[in-house]
């Protein structure tokens, strides 16, 4: 009986409002996935260096530790203040840094709208408004996930940086210790150890 009417039932598209959201949104996804990339990237290598000098020389080992840390917590550094788009805090910015901030994204945001091509507009024309709700709803999910993904490194990443600044108070044969304990203790909450 309703085979008949298949055809005739009408899908009510997306709204202006619903497919601006969708494109907002499906950004700010794609921007939160490339910064926890680039944090899980610099864990990686961490891990990697880490796991490669394990069987090194103890006194080769220490400043390999020390060159470890360092390159991991200067990394961390510049993806925070790269990728500062108004997504994080930074902690301390200069005015000069918020303008330069800003013009970033006006260049970013530029860029993405001249990018947008028909074959954007044509997917958009065979979505339903259901179809788009159901994306929104999926990409809140995901950004919240990896936002909180975000925070875990964060968060693993400049305790690491404050414990091996505190570190260097210590004698060699102490901090030697107490470097590979951080590296441990940052892979071990990150779940990459």
């Amino acid at each position: 009986m309703f085979k008949a009417f298949e055809g005739l039932v009408k899908v009510r598209p997306p709204s202006d409002d619903q497919i601006r959201k969708h494109k907002e949104q499906w950004r700010q996804l794609e921007h939160w996935r490339a910064d926890v990339s680039a944090l899980e990237m610099i864990l990686s290598k961490l891990k990697k260096e880490y796991q490669q000098h394990k069987e090194d020389f103890a006194l080769g080992r220490y400043e390999e530790l020390k060159e470890m840390i360092k390159s991991a917590v200067t990394r961390f550094h510049e993806v925070v203040k790269e990728n500062s788009n108004h997504r994080y805090d930074l902690g301390s910015s200069s005015q000069a840094g918020h303008a330069s901030s800003l013009r970033k994204n006006a260049e970013s945001f530029s860029k993405q709208q001249e990018a947008l091509s028909g074959s954007e507009e044509k997917r958009y024309s065979e979505m339903s408004a259901k179809d788009v709700d159901k994306d929104l709803r999926e990409f809140r999910k995901e950004i919240l996930e990896l936002k909180e993904e975000f925070r875990k490194h964060k968060q693993n990443l400049e305790k690491l940086a404050e414990e091996y600044e505190a570190s260097k108070k210590l004698n060699p044969a102490q901090r030697f210790v107490d470097m590979k304990e951080m590296i441990k203790v940052v892979l071990s909450a990150s779940s990459l150890l």
